[in-house]
Protein backbone atom coordinates (compact mmCIF):
# COMPACT_ATOMS: atom_id res chain seq x y z
CA UNK A 1 0.00 0.00 0.00
CA UNK A 2 2.76 2.15 0.72
CA UNK A 3 4.76 1.93 -2.74
CA UNK A 4 1.33 2.18 -4.19
CA UNK A 5 0.73 5.60 -2.56
CA UNK A 6 3.88 6.82 -3.55
CA UNK A 7 3.31 6.15 -7.00
CA UNK A 8 -0.07 8.06 -7.00
CA UNK A 9 1.25 11.25 -4.77
CA UNK A 10 4.05 13.03 -5.96
CA UNK A 11 5.25 14.65 -2.73
CA UNK A 12 6.28 11.32 -1.37
CA UNK A 13 10.01 12.01 -1.82
CA UNK A 14 11.18 8.50 0.32
CA UNK A 15 9.88 5.34 1.60
CA UNK A 16 11.15 2.53 3.62
CA UNK A 17 9.39 -1.01 3.17
CA UNK A 18 9.18 -3.60 5.26
CA UNK A 19 8.91 -7.36 3.16
CA UNK A 20 7.16 -5.69 0.30
CA UNK A 21 4.76 -7.96 -1.33
CA UNK A 22 5.10 -6.55 -4.92
CA UNK A 23 4.64 -9.34 -7.06
CA UNK A 24 6.76 -9.19 -10.93
CA UNK A 25 4.24 -8.96 -13.70
CA UNK A 26 5.26 -12.34 -15.15
CA UNK A 27 5.08 -13.91 -12.15
CA UNK A 28 2.52 -17.26 -12.28
CA UNK A 29 0.14 -16.85 -9.47
CA UNK A 30 -0.45 -20.94 -9.33
CA UNK A 31 2.65 -21.70 -8.05
CA UNK A 32 1.75 -19.65 -4.57
CA UNK A 33 -0.51 -21.59 -1.89
CA UNK A 34 -1.56 -20.47 0.85
CA UNK A 35 -2.59 -16.75 -0.64
CA UNK A 36 -5.86 -16.03 -1.51
CA UNK A 37 -5.37 -15.47 -5.61
CA UNK A 38 -7.38 -12.45 -5.66
CA UNK A 39 -5.12 -10.95 -3.16
CA UNK A 40 -2.33 -12.41 -5.74
CA UNK A 41 -3.87 -10.36 -8.46
CA UNK A 42 -4.10 -7.21 -6.05
CA UNK A 43 -0.33 -7.11 -5.53
CA UNK A 44 0.93 -7.48 -8.96
CA UNK A 45 1.20 -4.22 -10.40
CA UNK A 46 3.53 -3.20 -13.75
CA UNK A 47 3.72 0.43 -12.84
CA UNK A 48 6.82 -0.87 -10.05
CA UNK A 49 8.84 -2.48 -12.73
CA UNK A 50 8.25 0.16 -15.76
CA UNK A 51 8.56 3.20 -13.91
CA UNK A 52 11.21 4.31 -12.01
CA UNK A 53 9.38 6.09 -8.70
CA UNK A 54 12.26 8.52 -8.71
CA UNK A 55 12.54 8.22 -5.14
CA UNK A 56 14.77 7.18 -2.05
CA UNK A 57 13.53 3.60 -1.09
CA UNK A 58 14.74 1.45 1.76
CA UNK A 59 13.14 -2.50 2.35
CA UNK A 60 13.77 -4.40 4.99
CA UNK A 61 13.82 -7.67 4.11
CA UNK A 62 13.54 -10.77 6.64
CA UNK A 63 15.76 -13.67 5.35
CA UNK A 64 13.26 -16.32 6.01
CA UNK A 65 10.03 -14.60 5.02
CA UNK A 66 7.84 -17.76 4.42
CA UNK A 67 5.67 -15.56 2.30
CA UNK A 68 6.89 -13.05 0.21
CA UNK A 69 9.69 -14.93 -2.43
CA UNK A 70 13.27 -13.50 -2.48
CA UNK A 71 12.99 -13.11 -6.14
CA UNK A 72 10.39 -10.19 -6.34
CA UNK A 73 11.97 -8.45 -3.50
CA UNK A 74 15.11 -8.62 -5.22
CA UNK A 75 13.44 -7.54 -8.96
CA UNK A 76 11.56 -4.59 -7.26
CA UNK A 77 14.81 -3.53 -5.52
CA UNK A 78 16.83 -3.84 -9.19
CA UNK A 79 13.76 -1.92 -11.00
CA UNK A 80 13.71 0.79 -8.23
CA UNK A 81 17.18 1.11 -7.56
CA UNK A 82 15.97 0.35 -4.04
CA UNK A 83 18.45 -0.04 -1.35
CA UNK A 84 17.57 -3.83 1.00
CA UNK A 85 18.77 -4.37 4.36
CA UNK A 86 18.47 -7.73 5.55
CA UNK A 87 17.65 -9.08 9.02
CA UNK A 88 17.79 -12.45 10.30
CA UNK A 89 13.92 -13.00 10.67
CA UNK A 90 10.55 -14.05 9.88
CA UNK A 91 7.87 -11.88 7.42
CA UNK A 92 6.44 -10.77 10.44
CA UNK A 93 9.81 -9.69 11.96
CA UNK A 94 8.92 -11.91 14.81
CA UNK A 95 12.44 -11.54 16.19
CA UNK A 96 12.94 -8.08 16.01
CA UNK A 97 9.52 -6.79 16.53
CA UNK A 98 10.28 -5.06 19.70
CA UNK A 99 13.92 -3.40 17.91
CA UNK A 100 11.76 -2.01 14.84
CA UNK A 101 11.35 1.35 16.10
CA UNK A 102 15.05 1.67 16.43
CA UNK A 103 15.97 0.07 12.92
CA UNK A 104 13.59 2.31 11.52
CA UNK A 105 15.10 5.49 13.17
CA UNK A 106 18.32 4.42 12.29
CA UNK A 107 17.13 4.02 8.65
CA UNK A 108 15.65 7.69 9.01
CA UNK A 109 18.93 9.17 10.28
CA UNK A 110 20.54 7.45 7.93
CA UNK A 111 18.87 8.30 4.63
CA UNK A 112 18.23 11.87 6.17
CA UNK A 113 13.96 11.93 6.08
Amino acid sequence: MAASTAIDHSNVKKLILLNPAIIPPSTNLDNHVGIPRRILEDMVDNRFFENKLGIKITILRGTEDEFVPDSWVIKFAKAQEATIMFLHDDHRFSRNLTKLPIIISNIIEKIGF
